[in-house]
């Protein structure tokens, strides 16, 4: 029972397994979050239907945040990608 030992484990057994524990930290952490930042721990509803309701909109709301950033790093490098290599600066001039 529990995890094999890692003598019998080949190498390959070994790598799987540290990528599955990471993908499971990732999840777990988002998790935490929601339970920290986003009160998913502080749900009263009073039916399971609107209790799956709030925790719904509560990832929504979390992957809503998530996509925002992204959006907003890859809209301000390619501005910054525009501005700097279509020659509006030139940094390379001689003061």
């Amino acid at each position: 029972m529990g995890r094999p030992s890692s003598k019998d484990q080949t190498p390959y057994q070994k790598r799987k397994y540290r990528i599955e524990q990471g993908l499971r930290n990732e999840v777990e952490g988002k998790f935490g979050q929601g339970k920290n930042g986003y009160n998913l721990s502080k749900i009263r509803a009073r039916t399971a239907r609107t209790s799956e309701s709030w925790i719904a909109a509560i990832f929504f709301v979390m992957n809503l945040v998530k996509f925002s950033k992204e959006f907003l790093f890859s809209f301000l490098n390619a501005v910054f990608a525009s501005i700097f290599c279509s020659g509006l600066i030139n940094l390379d001039r001689n003061l």
